[in-house]
């Protein structure tokens, strides 16, 4: 069930709180209000077997009501009031995820935030892929049995071509997948103070995450780069650069302040040279805005989210 299916269940308990609150009490003002059928002496004589059965019959109904309906009431009344406080709780709490989503719905449009289409996601990957991938990242493999019978230098060329052509899909791919994992990674961490959208344009320029905060006016900006190689000094710079320039671009259209977050995912074997790469390229970079670095290991990644 989505929130408002959840809003209107929480909705619903509320209400049968209140009337299995009532119920009895209506219930006992009911019986206590009702006529008592009185008799004389000479009027019972006379009643026939079958009218002195009935009376005897409701008598007997009465008494056993009179017995188990203070028990039953307050059951009834018990369970209304559990069901009321856990309604009203577990309600005003949809309520609150409602209202932020509501105000979270309202600062994305006012910093001018749209969403990206899925053509633009696929390009922004395939960018960030060309940045990063280093020529040994491609292995390319000519699947033929004889290479050397009818096929030319130029053949051959336009072999290697759709091997590395390949090669680049498959990575586009695993990098989407990353930025994906990454991104339920980032939630999960943030998402009490955070309210986080992914792949979004401000001005035509593109954010991997954007996490606005629920209680201040300084928001993060994430940006995911998927390292399967060590990168050249050339690629770090550009990466660094951007993530700054996205920051300014963010502070001068949402008009709040910013945290600069770069998530590098790479496999384990390459993690600390790749931190020391990046903290060489980070001393040697004129970088105005601090910029946190966290790293995340691949395998540790698909171990987690594989399954996603």
């Amino acid at each position: 069930m989505n929130k408002l299916q959840y809003d209107s269940f929480y909705k619903f308990l509320v209400s049968a709180g209140i009337i299995l609150i009532i119920f009895p009490i209506i219930a006992l003002g009911f019986f206590f209000n009702s006529e008592i059928l009185i008799l004389s002496q000479n009027e019972f004589d006379n009643l026939s077997e079958h009218s002195l059965r009935a009376i005897c019959q409701k008598e007997n109904i009465l008494h056993f009501i009179i017995t188990i309906f203070p028990f039953v009431a307050c059951g009834l009344f018990l369970f209304g009031v559990g069901l009321l406080i856990y309604g009203c709780y577990k309600w005003s709490k949809i309520q609150n995820h409602l209202d932020e989503q509501v105000e979270f719905d309202t600062t994305i449009k006012k910093i001018n935030a749209k969403k990206m289409s899925a053509e633009e996601i696929v390009n922004k990957a395939s960018f960030e892929v060309s940045e990063t991938e280093a020529p040994f990242d491609i292995d390319p493999v000519i699947n033929d049995s004889n290479p050397k019978s009818g096929i030319d230098e130029k053949g051959n060329y336009k072999a290697k071509s759709q091997d590395i052509c390949n090669s680049h899909l498959n990575h586009i791919f695993d990098y989407m997948k990353v930025e994906h994992m990454c991104f339920m990674e980032i939630k999960g961490q943030y998402r009490k103070r955070y309210n986080l959208q992914n792949n979004v344009k401000i001005n035509n320029m593109e954010y991997d995450f954007i996490a606005v905060s629920k209680y201040d006016n300084i928001d993060i900006i994430f940006e995911v780069k998927y390292l399967r190689s060590i990168p050249a000094s050339l690629a770090i710079s550009n990466m660094l650069y951007r993530l700054t320039k996205a920051g300014v671009n963010y502070e001068n259209s949402a008009h709040r302040n910013f945290r600069l977050t770069l998530i590098i995912v790479t496999p384990k074997k390459n993690i600390d040279l790749i931190k020391n790469r990046i903290n060489q390229m980070q001393n040697e970079n004129d970088i105005h805005a601090p910029i946190k670095i966290e790293y995340f290991v691949e395998e540790e990644l698909l171990s987690k989210y594989n399954n996603i």
